[in-house]
């Protein structure tokens, strides 16, 4: 297992985070998990916690979230959030560089919330909008 492996879950209709590029191709081991056209939200937080689960830790886990803000989508995106959390310390959560204000909103509070209730381990939730190119993530812990 590589330290730099990185996963990233990819929400149907997300905007794929570009500065992943930088990484391209991505580290040895990483993987891609992405929701499938007729997938649940929650279908997909369970599928990519097992697949996850049985690769190990990685350097970096990354949502690339759609614009739904509602209630069920944010549970859905914290209970990923704390399992990524677990499997590699740093979490970011991204939209994309035209997504709403609603939609920053949330993802800023629940970077907050995530990274506040793991401050024994010291895991950091992070968001990023758009296609910020070498630009360190805006930690909002």
């Amino acid at each position: 297992m590589q330290a730099s492996r990185v996963v990233v879950v990819v929400e149907q209709g997300a905007e794929w985070p570009n500065w992943v590029a930088q990484c391209s191709p991505l580290p040895s081991g990483s993987l891609v998990v992405i929701q499938e056209e007729d997938e649940r939200l929650g279908d997909l937080v369970q599928r990519a916690r097992e697949r996850c689960t049985t690769s190990g830790r990685f350097a970096l886990a990354v949502i690339a979230c759609n614009e739904r803000a509602d209630e069920r989508a944010t549970a859905a995106r914290a209970a990923l959030g704390r399992a990524l959390l677990a499997l590699s310390g740093r979490l970011l959560l991204t939209a994309g560089a035209h997504s709403s204000g609603r939609c920053r909103c949330g993802l800023s509070a629940l970077a907050a919330e995530l990274s506040a209730a793991t401050d024994e381990t010291r895991a950091v939730a992070s968001v990023r909008f758009g296609t910020e190119h070498g630009v360190a993530p805006r930690s909002v812990a």
